[in-house]
């Protein structure tokens, strides 16, 4: 497991406003900008440093794009995989679940996640997305890469290109006070991921976090 980390403080913070002023003030410029900015972030490498993968993109939302290629690439050079699974602080993944998932899957060619769609375009969300290897390598140097979109998005595009159609996965979403409150270990059966992310707080998310861990432990024991 990683966690993926960007570069904080004043570098983060005037990158986040310039990429805001122009794409508010000069839209017309936002996607050679992007692309030139984010074609630049994406070559500063990262390193690895215990379970964190740390990147030199500014952390900021727009740059959760090059962000992701970065660590992508720096996965496919250090780590020997089959697959990756993407994931987001806001989810809860049964390990276990995951492991047994991926053992009857195809060892090439495989994109699959929580389905969104956007101009047409449908990809794995950011929340949910695993991928082979192969699929891994052909998006990281996919000359057509577009980082004016969020990267969910942008690789939905790119496994479009590459004339790959993007596989469901379950995923159970605990998004609201009655969502919580009617939980049990059988609406988790079946999904590894659980979304937990809600407009109600912290507060019910770390309590849904600590449910959705209580039935997976008790299912397992």
């Amino acid at each position: 497991m990683r966690w993926l980390y960007g570069k904080t403080g004043v570098v983060s913070t005037v990158a986040r406003y310039a990429q805001r002023a122009v794409q508010r003030f000069v839209p017309a410029m936002y996607g050679s900008y992007s692309r030139m900015v984010g074609g630049w972030f994406a070559s500063l490498g990262a390193r690895t440093n215990g379970d964190r993968l740390e990147t030199r993109v500014p952390e900021t939302y727009l740059n959760t794009n090059p962000k992701n290629i970065v660590g992508l690439r720096h996965l496919l050079a250090t780590e020997d995989f089959d697959y990756v699974f993407r994931t987001n602080t806001s989810s809860y993944v049964n390990l276990g679940g995951l492991d047994e998932y991926v053992q009857g899957l195809p060892d090439a060619g495989y994109y699959a996640g929580f389905i969104g769609e956007r101009d047409g375009t449908r990809f794995a969300s950011g929340t949910c997305t695993l991928m082979s290897r192969d699929l891994v390598e052909y998006a990281v140097s996919d000359p057509a890469w577009e980082f004016g979109l969020i990267d969910d998005v942008a690789m939905g595009r790119s496994m479009a290109r590459a004339s790959v159609e993007v596989q469901p996965l379950e995923r159970v979403d605990v998004l609201t006070s009655e969502d919580l409150a009617s939980l049990t270990a059988e609406t988790l059966s079946g999904a590894f991921v659980v979304r937990c992310k809600s407009n109600g707080g912290r507060e019910h998310d770390i309590e849904a976090m600590r449910r959705v861990h209580h039935f997976y432990t008790v299912s397992a024991s």
